[in-house]
């Protein structure tokens, strides 16, 4: 939050490479990292709040707009005493709070928070042509896809999926891929430059064969830990849903089961209401070792974890146990949402409290300039560029034990033997005077984004050292190192901008038709 927003005040739109990771060696993690939540939070950030507290800001605005969103959505498939249901079941789930409290993992927790304003928005779309519903779903959709690189790629099938429910509307299609072409300055440099580190590699060492979990993990676990995801049943820390919001969806998907079969609905709804529990039990079904050979036999692998599919469970879950009171008479249906309101708060406020140290604290030790220069990067390993040793590049990470620990500190944009005059060292901009002849080694990170000059030839490195720096061979002269956005990301970029201005213009005609 704190190097995103700084970009931002530097006018790099968007942001792409964080200058100080990584000792100063510059990372490019924005530009593989999501920064859907990045922009929301470090806008609270910018508008005066500290970089903690706009964090736990963020996380509480992602908890009201999951639930309102959810409220929305299943008002409008079945009635307000579902909404009310199906927005707290969601909320109250104990994975949203492992989520929050255990993982920190901001990107998921909005796509949590994004994704029944998408489903409600279409369904409003579907229905009724509507300017608010039209550029709310737009923008929606554009959040939704850029909020976390798994779950954002996961909600352009799973949203296709659920449009075929709805009726057709040329407008809801229109602004699904008016949402997936300003996601461009994101998903276009993602998938094309990702070769340029070591994400693949990094990535194809998660065993996704020791993180099925346990049927028993959805209903209980082994206590309320902080620990990580272990082989086996007995976890470090807690993937169950929550007894509530899963004996509320359980009661729904037998309850859809009994009533589509002896009884007649409207096609919408119905085809609604199976898509929905087809994601809950296949989601289910998915984080499970039975479906392991489905896993070796489909891309799934990119998931790394089959638990990370608790976020569907959850979604689709909601929508169940809002469609089990649905059945009920309306009196009987208040007696039912109410206490199961009541206890679900009761049952679920336990769960979102960490234990405290005071803010002074927190920001001296995770939001000091030293922790994001030496420790940050090593948080995100697999956006170090390919040119690295990845191991020796390890041995500089402040968490090793002392006796297989480097140091390392720069503040000079080149290393060498030879005399020096510095001209320039700043975040995107380097520049020094060579006054003899001789090897240098460039204090960067390489990737494409730094062009490199010699007086004023270009230079194209070709060797590196261990961290990934290049050494270059050079007379005397001026050397320049300086950040310019690729031409692919530039592409990326020209891609949403025109995407922004056809949006603008769909918005116009309607209006003016409006008028």
């Amino acid at each position: 939050v704190e190097e995103f927003s700084a970009l931002l005040k530097l006018g790099h739109i968007p942001p792409r490479m964080a200058p100080e990771l990584s000792n100063n060696l510059g990372f490019p993690i924005f530009n593989f990292y999501a920064p859907g939540a990045y922009w929301i939070t470090s806008f609270l950030n910018l508008a005066g709040l500290s970089a903690s507290m706009a964090l736990k800001w963020s996380f509480l605005l992602a908890i009201f707009l999951a639930a309102l969103g959810m409220y929305f959505y299943l008002k409008e498939s079945f009635d307000h005493w579902a909404g009310y249901l199906g927005g707290t079941l969601y909320v109250t789930a104990t994975y949203f709070a492992t989520e929050i409290v255990i993982r920190g993992n901001l990107g998921e927790v909005w796509f949590l928070a994004l994704l029944p304003w998408a489903f409600y928005l279409a369904k409003r779309l579907s229905k009724k042509s509507s300017l608010l519903a039209f550029g709310g779903l737009v923008g929606v959709l554009w959040g939704l896809f850029t909020v976390h690189n798994i779950f954002s790629l996961l909600a352009f099938p799973l949203l296709v999926g659920y449009f075929f429910t709805l009726p057709f509307s040329k407008k809801v299609w229109w602004a699904f891929w008016l949402g997936a072409f300003l996601s461009s300055y994101f998903w276009i440099p993602l998938f094309g430059e990702m070769s340029l580190t070591q994400a693949v590699k990094i990535a194809q060492e998660t065993r996704y064969q020791d993180h099925f979990l346990c049927f028993n993990q959805l209903w209980s676990s082994n206590g309320w830990m902080f620990g990580a995801s272990l082989p086996g049943c007995f976890d470090g820390m807690s993937f169950k849903v929550g007894k509530i919001p899963f004996g509320m969806a359980a009661l729904g998907l037998g309850s859809l089961i009994l009533y589509s079969w002896f009884s007649k609905e409207a096609l919408a709804r119905k085809l609604e209401s199976i898509y929905l529990a087809t994601v809950f039990v296949g989601s289910i079904f998915l984080m499970l070792p039975l479906s392991s050979w489905l896993w070796a036999n489909l891309p799934l692998s990119t998931f790394q974890f089959p638990w990370r599919f608790m976020l569907l469970v959850m979604f689709a879950g909601a929508y169940l146990g809002a469609y089990f009171v649905f059945r009920f008479p309306k009196l009987i249906r208040i007696a039912i949402v109410i206490p199961v309101i009541l206890a679900s708060f009761w049952v679920g406020r336990k769960y979102f409290v960490k234990p405290l140290f005071s803010l002074e604290v927190y920001q001296a030790k995770y939001n000091s300039h030293s922790y994001r220069l030496k420790n940050l990067s090593y948080l995100m390993p697999e956006y170090l560029t390919k040119e690295a040793d990845f191991e020796y590049w390890r041995r500089f990470d402040p968490h090793r034990q002392e006796s297989d620990k480097l140091t390392m500190e720069i503040s000079s944009p080149v290393k060498t033997k030879r005399p020096i005059e510095v001209i320039e060292n700043t975040w995107f901009k380097k520049s020094f005077f060579l006054k003899q002849a001789g090897v240098v080694t460039l204090n960067i990170h390489y990737f494409p984004y730094w062009q490199i000059t010699h007086n004023g030839k270009p230079v194209d490195p070709q060797k590196f050292d261990k961290l990934g720096r290049p050494v270059l061979n050079l007379e005397q002269g001026r050397v320049e190192i300086i950040y310019r956005q690729t031409p692919l990301q530039t592409l990326a970029n020209t891609l949403t901008v025109i995407s922004f201005l056809i949006f603008l213009l769909l918005v116009w005609r309607h209006s003016w038709k409006l008028s």
